[in-house]
């Protein structure tokens, strides 16, 4: 692109005289007008040679990281950009960067924008990150791009760190070789030649023609020297041209393990600057306009591995149903966004609707050839088409084509195939930001509904109230300051408002946890008042270092020391300081912002939501949660739970920043989040919320009554808790005892694993409240997807390794501290029962139970009579349900975990997003299961009870009810709902049912008829919000 030297006068009127890189003379006069400058003289030179033209070294990648994360975290923070550039300058201690960001500054006080002053050192700053820094100018969001460029930044330079790694031996092996080459030749050879021409033989020709290159080699070593250094400069030089690396690309490609890994690089390094920018919020075309280049290499590398023509990216318009051409090498460029192609139309189209490659030999004979005038591409014939599938859904097309007949390989098609599986990622992210793009902010001009993975059931409608994490406390940078004391005065005044805070969250939380549960925040006041902490962070105040800089040196240094102990529980602590640390932060860097405002129906929307963030919210006013991240198991997700408050989460690819001020549906039942309504959705949401409070208030009634069917079946319900919250009210809720206590939730909410004395208080006041309804205490379930986070377990499959009671057999200790503490709480009240979760052998049942005989047997040496408690068992995995008849006798009674039960049957992990859709309980063969268990425990004369997602669900309760299910246990905001089925349906109707569904042989067919039949007997308030 041509360079244009000028000299202009700025709006401040001094004179600048600067280079710009134009495609010609008009466009740069225009961008001088855009910044209100005077033009005085103008010409076209050669290439601006920046300092980076006469060799001066290329920064290194982490002082760019750092360079671009700073400037973001300054940029959040509210400071000019100039003021910016000039702290950074000043800071930098790389000698190859300074210079650069010295000219920078100098430029951009000049009067040039950020992205021109950058674009003049093209050796600091590529390309690719210029764009960048264009793009985030014009769209605002210059902070998010500069930290998403760190993060690329450095996943590009880690990369490249592999590659040299493991290019160091073979480049050894290289030079070790060229050294005994020239030893050889040049002595060895020698003495060689003078041993035969002494003997006088005849030498055969292959000896005779080495012995001529040794002495060739001697005699004119200069000359090959000569040859190899103009051979490589020579092709150094070749390779700038156009055609050069074009054909040094292709040879590259052709070389056996570079050729792919080149290939490989180049797509990767496409699909994270892409993924890159639509995370940051550009629009899809202005993202693909920045990595033209990237994405031109990617078609062209392509094409040359192929020995393609052509090669092209089609990407799918669901709301034109048309398949847009987004790039291309081979056809017209001028095509490129301009040639759309409806659903259905030409080859492209075809293999998009059948979402399967299609491979032709004559694409012109082909009945569905589709020729388009404007793409030039009457002479090509060989045809392949790939769709680009995520989540079994097109998202576009990757075409190559070819002049001459012939059909691709299997070889060749499998590796586009691999390629569309690579580009799906990206092009999935844009399709959702282009959706949020069509949402204007003014008008209303669309509705978008995004799916999660897990929630809690409601229906909420409000306002969104996004909240972010504040600056990374790692991204903090140094400062120096004028007034050390004035600084150290606001330090101690954010450490007392946060002990303040932390007294008033504690009491907030008093009525809902323990004092035990509430130690968490006891632990984080005793390290606010430890000397280490706050005096080490006064010491470097006064040393002049500002207030978060000074903070953010001591919390690292002692998050550090903790982090290399060997003791778990001690490392551990390294992530209370550092989240103490980051509230701190939060505190001093908003110390002179006044409180956020909730509206009166707040949606709490957070790319992962913490639980003091959800504390902050006014209960009265918190209605709705949704959060990008988390799951069903999360500790908001438990709290959200416990409040009552309608939730989603597992959101993917929300950007939250953009919807703050929005209103939001949650919608708990679907699993689904509604953007911005439309007036009559929004009526729709409101009078489903209207009716879901009136359903509420209307099946009151049945609190007191038994849960029987018509013609007088009875079953129990009871209710799942883990939080004081939940037994307070299920006492008053009607439910007939706790089917499932998790008291692996006291551990969670604590930092470490809590004593005998403690559960047993805890135990015991649950068991008071219940009183004399039976409770269900399981004993300690985690591993899989519920780590103890000062229990960390690391392991590649976590869900098929150490969790369950598993972990208690393997930890006796800690396994007879809480059965004698749950003991101990039984002997004060008979209406307690244990529950051993995840038994899948015979074997693990009778090494519990011994367990148990022995901290009974201890209870009992000390003086404490216990009577045994009721002993049940869990079925959660496959081998539980076929040796059920075994297990069945050694306890009182087997309840089913149907949601891990489901998991293992289906090998599906419903919280991983690509397969999530395919767990569903009523599949045929997780029924097949829970019948055979119940008729096995029936046979047996045990009780029978459900405990997972089932049970309160009304589809799978009906067909609980009709198996012969001896008890439910739900949350308690499905209680009254699925009592109101129970003496709604009779129980030989839910038989009827249960014959006809289970010759089903697929779950959405079984799902459909029992809805049906409960829609049929005027249960539809059960399937959906509302009444």
């Amino acid at each position: 692109m041509p360079h244009f030297a000028y000299t202009a006068i700025d709006p401040s009127g001094r004179t600048v005289k600067a280079v710009m890189e134009a495609d010609n003379e008009s466009l740069v006069l225009a961008r001088l007008r855009d910044q209100s400058m005077h033009c005085l003289e103008i010409k076209q030179t050669k290439k601006a040679k920046s300092a980076a033209s006469f060799g001066a070294k290329k920064p290194k990648p982490k002082s760019l990281v750092i360079f671009s994360r700073q400037f973001a975290t300054m940029i959040d923070a509210g400071i000019p950009i100039l003021r910016c550039l000039e702290i950074l300058t000043s800071q930098c201690k790389d000698p190859a960067l300074k210079p650069c960001l010295e000219q920078v500054t100098t430029d951009v006080k000049g009067g040039l924008t950020l992205n021109e002053a950058l674009a003049k050192h093209p050796i600091a700053f590529n390309k690719l990150y210029v764009n960048m820094i264009r793009a985030a100018e014009v769209g605002g969001i210059l902070d998010t791009i500069l930290d998403r460029l760190a993060g690329f930044l450095e996943y590009e330079a880690d990369i490249k760190s592999k590659i040299k790694g493991a290019m160091m031996y073979p480049v050894l092996v290289l030079i070790f070789s060229v050294i005994m080459l020239f030893v050889l030749f040049s002595f060895v050879l020698p003495k060689f030649k003078e041993i035969f021409t002494g003997m006088n033989v005849e030498l055969p020709p292959i000896t005779a023609a080495l012995f001529a290159m040794g002495d060739f080699m001697n005699k004119y070593w200069w000359v090959i020297i000569l040859f190899v250094g103009g051979a490589f400069f020579g092709l150094k030089s070749w390779g700038k041209t156009p055609n050069g690396r074009y054909q040094l690309d292709y040879m590259k490609l052709k070389v056996p393990i570079v050729g792919e890994l080149s290939l490989k690089m180049s797509i990767a390094r496409f699909t994270r600057t892409f993924g890159t920018l639509i995370n940051s919020g550009v629009p899809m075309l202005r993202s693909l306009e920045i990595v033209g280049e990237t994405l031109g290499n990617v078609v062209d590398l392509v094409a040359k591995r192929l020995d393609a023509d052509v090669c092209s990216v089609y990407l799918t318009d669901y709301s034109r149903r048309e398949h847009v051409l987004m790039a291309t090498d081979g056809l017209r460029p001028g095509a490129v966004g301009k040639v759309r192609l409806k659903f259905g139309q030409g080859l492209t189209g075809l293999a998009a609707s059948r979402a399967e490659p299609v491979n032709v030999e004559n694409a012109p004979a082909h009945p569905a050839f589709r020729y388009i005038a404007a793409t030039g591409e009457a002479p090509f014939h060989g045809f392949i088409g790939v769709p680009v599938i995520r989540r079994r859904r097109v998202l576009g097309v990757l075409v190559a084509q070819q002049r001459e007949q012939r059909k691709y390989t299997a070889d060749e098609e499998s590796f586009l195939v691999t390629l569309a599986a690579q580009l799906a990622g990206c092009i999935n992210q844009a399709e959702i930001r282009q959706a949020l793009e069509r949402l204007g902010d003014d008008a209303l001009s669309g509705t978008l509904f995004l799916e999660g993975l897990a929630s809690a059931r409601g229906v909420a409608l409000g306002e969104a109230v996004v909240v972010f994490p504040a600056t990374a406390l790692d991204r903090v940078p140094d400062k120096d300051i004028d007034n050390p004391e004035a600084e150290a005065a606001r330090f101690r005044q954010a450490v007392a408002a946060e002990l303040a805070e932390l007294q008033r969250l504690g009491e907030r939380m008093r009525l809902l946890l323990s004092a035990g549960d509430r130690a968490l925040f006891d632990a984080y006041a005793l390290l606010l008042g430890s000397d280490s902490l706050v005096n080490g962070t006064l010491e470097r105040i006064r040393a002049g270092n500002w207030a978060p800089g000074a903070l953010r040196a001591t919390v690292l240094e002692y998050a550090d020391i903790f982090a290399e102990m060997d003791d778990a529980y001690i490392k551990e602590r390294a992530a209370d300081i550092l989240d103490l640390g980051q509230r701190l932060l939060n505190r001093l860097q908003a110390e002179q912002v006044a409180d956020r405002h909730y509206p009166e129906h707040t949606i709490l929307m957070g790319e992962e939501i913490s639980v003091s963030q959800l504390l902050d919210v006014p209960p009265e006013k918190l209605k709705g949660l949704v959060s990008v991240r988390g799951t069903g198991t999360s500790h908001v997700a438990l709290l959200a739970r416990g409040l009552g408050i309608p939730a989603v989460f597992g959101v993917s690819s929300l950007p939250p920043g953009r919807l703050n001020g929005r209103e939001v549906a949650v919608d708990g039942y679907t699993v689904r989040v509604c953007i911005q309504p439309s007036p009559a959705l929004r009526q729709e949401y409101l009078k489903l919320v209207a009716e879901e409070a009136e359903l509420s208030r209307d099946l009151q009634h049945l609190r007191d009554l038994p849960a029987e069917t018509p013609d007088g079946h009875r079953l129990e319900l009871h209710a799942n808790s883990g939080l004081f919250a939940d037994i307070a009210a299920a006492r008053n809720s009607g439910v007939e005892g706790i089917g499932l206590y998790r008291s692996e939730l006291h551990f969670f909410l604590r930092d470490r694993f809590p004593g005998e004395e403690e559960q047993a208080t805890i135990y015991a006041r649950v068991l008071r409240i219940m009183d004399p309804h039976p409770v269900v205490l399981r004993t300690l379930d985690v591993g899989g997807d519920k780590p103890l986070p000062y229990f960390p377990i690391v392991e590649q499959n976590p869900f098929l390794g150490w969790r369950g009671i598993r972990i208690s057999l393997d930890q006796p200790d800690l396994f007879k501290t809480q059965l004698r503490a749950m003991l101990r709480a039984g002997a004060a009240y008979p209406n307690l029962a244990i529950l051993f979760p995840m038994i899948s052998s015979v074997g693990e049942l009778s090494d519990a139970l011994e367990l148990l005989r022995c901290a009974r047997a201890e209870l009992e040496e000390d003086g404490l009579p216990v009577s045994r408690p009721r002993v049940g068992i869990m079925v959660e995995v496959p081998s539980a349900v076929y040796q059920i008849d075994k297990l069945i006798e050694k306890v009182d009674f087997a309840s089913v975990g149907s949601n891990d039960l489901t998991q293992y049957l289906l090998a599906v992990d419903r919280t991983n997003d690509r397969v999530a859709k395919l767990y569903d309980p009523l599949h045929p063969a997780v029924l097949a299961a829970i019948r055979h268990v119940i008729e096995r425990g029936q046979a047996a004369g045990r009780p029978v009870g459900i405990c997972g997602e089932m049970a309160g669900d009304p589809a799978s309760a009906l067909l609980l009810l009709a198996m012969g299910a001896d008890s439910l246990s739900m949350n308690l905001g499905s209680v009254l709902k699925i009592k109101w089925l129970i003496r709604t349906v009779s129980h030989a109707a839910a038989r009827e049912l249960l014959a006809e569904v289970m010759a089903f042989d697929d779950a959405a067919a079984i799902r459909e008829r029992a809805n049906a039949f409960l829609d049929r007997h005027g249960l539809s308030g059960l399937l959906r919000a509302g009444k």
